[in-house]
């Protein structure tokens, strides 16, 4: 029952906190909704201005268009007079350069006009220059490594010469070839440098001019373009000239007839507009409102509803008033043809000419698809071009690196032969020591020709190691030539490159040039009227789709709502059985209780009439006992005479017979009242456990409690079984205080039985050993006296006798006063006890009220802990969002931590391995030493030894000197060696504790990571990221089914009869 009642408070826990996270994922819809409306009215509101600020571009490119037109009429009339009045050629030549100035600045005018309209593709221009700003700093960087590889050569290789050569003989002469190699090397090496850097002038030399001449190329196809954009242009001027001559009469009558209607149209159109301003206000202040008063979500739906349904009846309104202007400006169509018809014969040409125009025009949007597919072909061939490029710059890239590598390579080998140099100069100087020692030996060597193989071998060595040398520079020599080779070709690739990109940006302007004012003039006016369109009508509808959503989220709101509120009235209802069941329980286990009383009771009962009958069963083998012991005391007289003797051993014979007897019921009365003692003792133990038994029961209850008090919010279930079980302990230890007290009273009788056979025992005893001393002095007074001896003792008999019963006569009624006394204490007591267990009934109901009543208060309490555990359940999430944002600092310093730990672990490998090399050195520095030490010791003992007497025992004292020396040094040098070996090991030792910290480190960041990763699972962002997702799915598919339904739109106005592309 105690694990069911936790289920269903978790249960509740788990639904309390689910109808939490559904209103925090409300208020976050809510807040999501009211952004997105935000965010679509600034959106509206931008495009207004973005669609203004096209029309004030569109009406500047319509001025200079007009400018441009009027300039060019102003140059045919001028042409015309000079043609009329036969001028000079010069003069015509001079009028049509002037004319082609005049265009030129048209077409300057034209050409800002296309840079403010293309504004993208002036972008694209600077993307273009920025790659070649690029490309051209890579370039100069690569030249600046190729002369840096030039200026630069790759040093000699390290001399390899065999030891024993350099310690045996001198290398001045290898020395000296090496440095004339080297010296002619470099002189190679520095001409090779001149060379590149003359080739690599005139290369820039060459690439200048011709940057020049591609220049040149390209003013000279730009003034072969204009010259012939200026021929064209005057030709259809000259066309124009001659149509606009004649219709210029019809125009201006037929104009100044449709501008009444245009102004009518307009006025319209004005108020049309401000009409779709207003409903565009009002459906704003609409969906203002809604998002203020969604708190009151069912009151409001229907006004919401309603306020909707008035925008739709408004557009609804709206698209009708349109419909009756477009009747109206039909109808003033009719009219302007019934009050013309003197002038349907010009209409008619008319007509036929705005036929021949809307022809040409056709032929014109022919004309700029084909510029357009051109223009898109251009495009793919310019991003293959630049894919071919980006693959050319990663293979240069991929040579730089080489480039990179080869000269990291050259430093490193540089380096290393800086080094070996220096290892050199440091051996030739040792060299030059030894050759010194050596002349001083050679002296008296300089007939030994094993001497002179050595030196033999040494010479063809330095032969062998000069002409390795020499290969080795061969192959270095060739390996730069092909590094250089390699270079050269990739700046070539790098130049073809570069001029492929400037010819295509030379064609990408001419593209641009030919093509973008034909454009402009042509779709300007048909993306101004689809984007208004599109801006009203998407507008609309998105304003409309938001209404609708917003309504969904508010009846989905209210829906969760109510369920949530019939969860909670469920919950409750359980709740409320859950306690009746509790109190019906609670009322069965009082009415078990009290049963048990009454057991307890009854077996009280019979206890204590088995102890009555055991007293009185005593009582009757004890008195039984006083007179058997009472028969014992009586006897005829003593005789003198043999039958009276007879007589008297019969009598004794009979009271030993008796004192048999009485001796075996004793035994008997013994046995069984020791087995009653051990039942006893054992009752008693089995009494002690179950009084352990329920002490430890008792602690766990008072632990419970103090916990219930402490705590304050254990389930209600485990309280009323707490208390339950502390009832049954009570009454428990109220049946133990019962057992206890029968236990006392039947070991204080048993103790006064077992005392009041001891009192007999030790009568019994004194009585046998007074009969016992009676017969042996009868005896001794038959043989002496049998008179005077058998007086006495039968004098001293009946003294012993006398007093025996009176001590048991005494003895017995103390006794069983002690027993009558001590069996109405008992009786009193347990009236006591009875008093107290029907208190302690009395208690039990009214804690089983005030526990009724506290479980009220209870459940208030819990519901008051759920409402603060939710809040504190909050505070908790905040507060484990800041921690783990303090986590994931402390991990970034754990990562910089570790970092400087790994290099400094890297440092210190270094450190022990350059260590271990300087061990490595030293201990063979030390076995030449040795060797040199030993071999110059005995040389100059040697050399001293001939100086002094041959005296027989002198040779024995100087090698033990010899010896003593070499081991003398030989030592010193080996405590060196040993206390380098002690630094390297303090190192090491060093190097292990910084890896076992750094170790130790790196567990705990992995530990701290994964307490992060455990706390960073949050399941609410996880559904809310969820929902956002589908909200946006949804928003896309919306929008795109607005655009599908605009599109129709659009395709249905442009096919009615009366409207034009």
């Amino acid at each position: 029952m105690e694990g069911s009642q936790g289920t269903d408070d978790r249960k509740t826990v788990s639904e309390y906190e689910r109808h939490m996270a559904a209103l925090s994922r409300a208020q976050d819809q809510y807040e999501e909704l009211s952004n997105q409306v935000k965010r679509v009215s600034a959106a509206r509101y931008e495009s207004v201005r973005q669609h203004e600020a096209a029309r004030e571009l569109v009406r500047t490119a319509e001025r200079a268009f007009q400018y441009a037109q009027k300039q060019a009429v102003q140059v045919l009339q001028k042409m015309d007079n000079l043609v009329a009045s036969g001028g000079a050629e010069g003069l015509v030549d001079e009028e049509l350069r002037a004319a082609q100035k005049q265009l030129l600045e048209t077409r300057s005018a034209l050409t800002q006009v296309k840079e403010i309209a293309s504004f993208k593709h002036h972008k694209a221009d600077e993307y273009l220059r920025q790659q070649e700003a690029e490309l051209d700093q890579s370039l100069a960087q690569t030249e600046h490594k190729r002369l840096a590889v030039a200026h630069h050569p790759p040093p000699l290789p390290a001399l390899s010469a065999p030891e024993e050569a350099l310690e045996r003989v001198g290398t001045q002469e290898i020395a000296e070839k090496g440095v004339l190699l080297n010296d002619r090397s470099k002189g190679e090496v520095a001409a090779i440098a001149r060379a590149q850097q003359q080739v690599a002038e005139l290369r820039t030399e060459l690439a200048t001019e011709e940057r020049k001449r591609t220049l040149l190329e390209l003013d000279v196809r730009q003034l072969q373009g204009s010259l012939a954009g200026a021929k064209e242009h005057a030709r259809k001027a000259e066309f124009y000239a001659g149509e606009q001559h004649l219709l210029a009469k019809t125009w201006e009558f037929e104009f100044e007839k449709s501008s009444h209607t245009i102004k009518a149209l307009q006025n319209h159109t004005n108020v049309l507009q401000a009409n779709m301003k207003n409903s565009e206000i009002r459906i704003s202040e609409m969906t203002t409102f809604a998002d203020k008063h969604v708190s009151s979500k069912q009151e409001e739906m229907g006004t919401l509803n309603d306020q909707i349904e008035l925008g739709k009846t408004m557009q609804s309104d709206l698209l009708d008033h349109i419909e009756e202007l477009k009747e109206e400006v039909a109808s003033a169509e009719l009219r302007q043809e019934s009050h013309n018809a003197e002038m349907r014969q010009k209409k008619a040409e008319f007509s036929l000419k705005e036929h021949l125009l809307r022809e040409e025009l056709a032929r014109a949007e022919e004309r700029v698809q084909q510029a357009q597919q051109s223009l898109v072909d251009s495009k793919a061939r310019e991003a293959a071009k630049q894919t071919a490029l980006a693959q050319s710059e990663e293979v240069l890239q991929v040579k730089d690196a080489n480039i990179a590598r080869l000269i990291k390579a050259q430093e490193v080998t540089q380096n290393a032969y800086d080094e070996m140099c220096a290892k050199l100069n440091l051996e030739q100087h040792q060299i030059r020591n030894l050759n010194s020692e050596a002349r001083s030996s050679a002296q008296e060597m300089a007939a030994s020709t094993a001497e002179a193989e050595r030196v033999g071998v040494a010479f063809a060595a330095a032969g062998a190691l000069n002409a390795q040398m020499e290969k080795d520079l061969a192959a270095r020599n060739a390996e730069l030539e092909e590094m250089r080779e390699a270079l050269g070709a990739a700046v070539a690739k790098r130049t073809a490159t570069h001029e492929d990109l400037k010819a295509l940006r030379a064609e990408k302007l001419d593209i641009e040039e030919r093509l973008i004012p034909q454009l402009q003039a042509d779709v300007a006016a048909k993306e101004l009227q689809l984007e208004a369109a599109e801006l009203n009508i998407s507008t609309l509808l998105a304003e409309l789709s938001e209404a609708r959503e917003h309504e969904e989220v508010l009846t989905k709101e209210v829906t969760d709502t109510k369920q949530l509120l019939r969860t909670s009235q469920r919950l409750d209802q359980e709740n409320q059985q859950k306690a009746e069941t509790a109190k019906a329980e609670l009322r069965q286990q009082l009415a078990e209780r009290e049963k048990q009383h009454e057991n307890l009771r009854s077996d009280a009962a019979f206890t204590e009439l088995r102890l009555q009958q055991i007293l009185a069963e005593k009582n009757r083998q004890t008195e039984r006992v006083v007179g058997r012991s009472g028969l014992t005391g009586g006897g005829a007289g003593f005789c003198g005479d043999g039958h009276a003797q007879g007589e008297k051993w019969t009598d004794w014979w009979r009271r030993a017979s008796a004192r048999r007897r009485s001796r075996a019921g004793e035994k008997v009365l013994q046995t069984e009242v020791e087995a009653q003692r051990v039942q006893l003792l054992e009752q008693r133990d089995r009494h002690d456990a179950e009084k352990g038994r329920l002490e430890e029961q008792l602690g766990e209850k008072s632990r419970r409690l103090v916990e219930l008090v402490t705590d304050g919010q254990s389930d209600l279930k485990r309280e009323h079984q707490a208390h339950t079980k502390g009832l049954r302990e009570d009454l428990a230890n109220t049946k133990l205080a019962l057992g206890g007290a029968l236990q006392s009273s039947l070991l204080s009788a048993q103790t006064r039985e077992l005392l009041l056979g001891k009192q007999i025992k030790e009568l019994e005893r004194r009585h046998a050993d007074a009969t016992d001393q009676s017969h042996k002095q009868s005896s001794m007074l038959l043989l002496h006296s049998l008179k005077t001896a058998a007086e006495e003792a039968e004098e001293e008999k009946e003294r012993d006798v006398q007093e025996a019963r009176a001590q048991a006569s005494q003895s017995a009624a103390v006794v069983l006063g002690q027993i009558v006394k001590h069996r109405d204490h008992q009786a009193d007591e347990h009236c006591q006890e009875l008093e107290g267990l029907m208190g302690q009934k009395e208690a039990l109901e009214d804690a089983l009220r005030d526990l009724t009543a506290a479980k009220a208060q209870q459940t208030a309490k819990l519901e008051l802990d759920l409402s603060q555990t939710a809040e504190a359940l909050h505070q908790a999430q905040a507060v484990a969002a800041f921690r783990q944002e303090e986590l994931a600092t402390s991990m970034r310093e754990m990562e910089e931590i570790l970092c400087l730990k790994e290099t400094q672990d890297l440092k210190h490998r270094a450190e022990v391995a350059q260590m271990n090399q300087h061990l490595v050195a030293a201990k063979t520095s030390l076995e030449v030493f040795k060797q040199d030490a030993t071999k110059r010791t005995a040389e100059r003992l040697m050399r001293e030894l001939k100086d002094l007497p041959a005296a027989p025992d002198v040779l024995p004292s100087v090698d033990q000197l010899m010896r003593m020396v070499a081991v003398q040094q030989i030592a010193e040098v080996e405590v060196k060696y040993q206390a380098q070996v002690e630094e390297a090991d303090s190192a090491r030792e060093k190097l292990r504790e910084e890896q076992v910290g750094f170790t130790r480190l790196r567990m705990e960041a992995q530990q701290r990571v994964q307490e992060a990763e455990t706390h960073s699972k949050h399941v609410r962002a996880q559904l809310i990221r969820t929902e956002a997702d589908d909200r946006v799915r949804a928003a896309e598919m919306e929008i795109a089914r607005l655009r599908v339904e605009l599109d129709e739109a659009r395709d249905k106005h442009y096919r009615k009869p009366g409207v034009f592309l």
